[in-house]
């Protein structure tokens, strides 16, 4: 039987070169769990972002909170 950490290894090592861990991270809830060169993350890094360009063409966009 397979466990959700089983297939987040695999996933690390299948896609290492495609840089989708932090998503996959996110996804499994481990992205603001501290590991040996990642101290705890805020919570507000779970979001990218909104590009600056993004909200100056756009007045109904926020940015994200934390940003």
């Amino acid at each position: 039987s397979l466990s959700d950490q089983d297939i987040l290894d695999e996933r690390g090592r299948e896609l290492y070169i495609e840089f989708w861990r932090r998503q996959d991270l996110i996804r499994f809830g481990k992205f603001l769990d501290p590991w040996l060169y990642k101290d705890q993350s805020d919570p507000t890094r779970l979001l990218y972002p909104v590009p600056t360009n993004a909200l100056s063409t756009n007045p109904n966009l926020e940015q994200n909170p934390g940003y």
